[in-house]
C-alpha cells in the first residue's frame, strides 16, 4: 500500500474490513445454528421452554417496551402467539428460518419499494433486539430453568435477523451485502484528518518533556501490577486506565478504586524519580 493515494487506501481498507466482519458473522451464525439444532430437537427442553415462556408477563414487557419502540399491540401479540405455536410444534431449524423470514417480510411490507426501506429495516432490527432482551430479562428474574436454551436461541435469532435485514437492504439498494456493510467503514475524510491531527498532537506531547530512562521502569511496573492483579483472580479483560502525567496503564476492568489509587500513586513516584520531581507533580 506504499505510494498509493490516501483515498484509495481508505476504500480498500473499508472493503477489507467489511468482508472480514461479514465472514466473522457468517461463521458465528453457522456455529450458533449447529448448537441450537440440538436444543430444538430435544422434546424435554422444548416442553420446559414452553412452560417458562407461559410464565412471562408479556403485557408488562409490552408496557415497558412500548415507550421506547412504539410498536402496535396487535403486532406484538401476533408475534408472541406465533412464536409459542412454532415452539410447541417442535419445528426444525429450517422451519424456524422460514418463520423469521416471514416476520421480516410482513413487518417491512409497508415500506417495500420506498426510499425509507433501509431506515425502517434497521429500526425493526433494533426493536426486535430490544424486545427479545426484555423477554430474556423476565426469564432471568424468574430463574427460568430453560434460561440457557432461551439465551442460545435468542443469540441465533438475533444473528439471523441481522443476516436477513442485511440482505433485504442490499436488495433494495441494488448492491451486494458487503457493499452495504462497507458503508459503515467508509468514514469521511474529515474524520481521518481529525485522527491524524490527534496522532500528531499525541506524538508531539510524548516527545516534549519525557525523559529517556522512564520506559524500562514503566514496563517493569506494569508487569508487576499485572502479576499481582492476576494472582488467584483469573481476570481476562483489560482496559486502559488513566494515570498521572496524561499517560495510561493497562488494568483489569474489575479493579477496585482503592487498589487503583495505590497503583496510580506508585506509578507517579516512578515517573517523578526519573524526572527529578520526587513524585509530587509528575513529569509534565
Amino acid at each position: 500500500m506504499m505510494n498509493i493515494p490516501e483515498e484509495m487506501v481508505r476504500v480498500k481498507v473499508a472493503a477489507a474490513s467489511a468482508f472480514a466482519q461479514t465472514l466473522r458473522r457468517y461463521t458465528s451464525l453457522n456455529h450458533l445454528a449447529q448448537a441450537a439444532r440440538a436444543v430444538l430437537q430435544n422434546t424435554a427442553q422444548i416442553n420446559q421452554m414452553l412452560s417458562d415462556l407461559n410464565r412471562v408477563d408479556f403485557a408488562n414487557v409490552q408496557e415497558q417496551a412500548s415507550w421506547v419502540c412504539r410498536c402496535e399491540d396487535r403486532v406484538v401479540q401476533r408475534l408472541e402467539q406465533d412464536f409459542k405455536l412454532t415452539l410447541q410444534q417442535q419445528n426444525s431449524l429450517e422451519q424456524w428460518a422460514v418463520w423469521l423470514d416471514g416476520v421480516v417480510t410482513q413487518v417491512l411490507k409497508p415500506h417495500q419499494g420506498s426510499s425509507s426501506f433501509p431506515k425502517a429495516a434497521k429500526l425493526f432490527l433494533l426493536k426486535w433486539s430490544f424486545y427479545s432482551s426484555m423477554v430474556i430479562r423476565d426469564l432471568t428474574l424468574r430463574s427460568a430453568a430453560s434460561f440457557g436454551s432461551f439465551h442460545l436461541i435468542r443469540l441465533l435469532y438475533d444473528e439471523y435477523m441481522y443476516y436477513l435485514i442485511e440482505h433485504r437492504v442490499a436488495q433494495a439498494k441494488g448492491e451486494t451485502p458487503i457493499a452495504v456493510m462497507g458503508e459503515v467503514g467508509a468514514a469521511p475524510s474529515k474524520l481521518h484528518g481529525e485522527i491524524s491531527e490527534q496522532r500528531a498532537l499525541s506524538s508531539s506531547r510524548q516527545g516534549r518533556t519525557r525523559p529517556h530512562g522512564w520506559q524500562p521502569k514503566l514496563d517493569k511496573f506494569i508487569l508487576e501490577r499485572r502479576g499481582k492483579f492476576l494472582t488467584g483472580r483469573g481476570i481476562n479483560h483489560w482496559t486502559s486506565c488513566p494515570a498521572p502525567g496524561g499517560l495510561s496503564i493497562t488494568c483489569p476492568l474489575s479493579v477496585d478504586m482503592g487498589r487503583l489509587s495505590e497503583t496510580s500513586l506508585q506509578f507517579s513516584r516512578i515517573l517523578g524519580q526519573e524526572c527529578g520531581t520526587g513524585g509530587q507533580n509528575g513529569p509534565f
